[in-house]
């Protein structure tokens, strides 16, 4: 509840900002899975990606439009987000998990991120996965903070980063993530229908959401499967056909 709340106030501050948010958690947590983290771990980072940015509801709107071309004093401004996120979850009941990832979603590998600049193991592991889906959904959703590129382009770019700027294995998790699937790039304001195990819809079976909104692990491993055997049926439809 306290999270559709927050979602409601950064939805009022920027569409944008809303749909941003839900793609780096839908990416987050499918990273996180094919990580093989637990239940409670995916959902802390699919909630944590939701609510990652929350701090720039704060930020005033001249400087979330024209950053990174502002003056120093903007940038000192726009790099408090972090802070500004963890220190409003700080009051919310039950949200004492979600705060260090909040807090450290822009600490890089080697130590060259903010607000802390904590460097490798020092980065929680979720701060370290909602960093690598943030990195990839600012770019190739042309934010101002970044040159647009294509998927190949982001995906090499990712690749030169590897245990420089993101995790290695945050990044080779990521890498097999975007390589394989696309449907976090779509953003509903809608939430999809309620999961129920075993029933299979249009469109949501081929949608990311369709197995990050379940709170069941099994559902989503299932769904996982699912989509795999899906996408490797349209790749190569001859082998699919042998096995059947």
């Amino acid at each position: 509840m306290v999270i559709n709340h927050l979602l409601f106030l950064m939805r009022i501050k920027s569409v944008s900002l809303y749909e941003h948010s839900q793609r780096v958690s839908n990416l987050a947590a499918a990273t996180a899975i094919y990580m093989r983290l637990t239940a409670n771990e995916i959902t802390l980072i699919r909630n944590a990606g939701l609510l990652h940015d929350i701090g720039l509801i704060c930020i005033p709107n001249h400087v979330l439009t024209n950053y990174p071309y502002v003056s120093k004093r903007d940038i000192q401004v726009y790099k408090r987000h972090p802070d500004l996120g963890a220190n409003i979850l700080e009051s919310c009941p039950g949200m004492e998990d979600l705060i260090p990832l909040i807090r450290f979603h822009h600490e890089r590998w080697d130590g060259t991120g903010y607000p802390k600049h904590l460097k490798k193991i020092n980065i929680p592991l979720g701060a370290r996965i909602i960093a690598l889906a943030s990195y990839y959904d600012d770019v190739i959703f042309s934010s101002p903070n970044f040159k647009h590129k294509d998927r190949p382009e982001v995906s090499r770019a990712i690749f030169s980063g590897s245990g420089i700027l993101f995790d290695p294995d945050v990044a080779a998790g990521g890498f097999f993530i975007l390589s394989f699937f696309e449907p976090w790039m779509v953003c509903t304001f809608e939430p999809p229908p309620p999961f129920t195990p075993g029933a299979y819809r249009a469109p949501y079976d081929i949608s990311m959401m369709f197995f990050i909104q379940s709170r069941n692990i099994r559902c989503w491993f299932k769904s996982f499967i699912f989509l795999s055997f899906q996408k490797i049926s349209q790749q190569f439809p001859e082998k699919i056909h042998c096995l059947q």
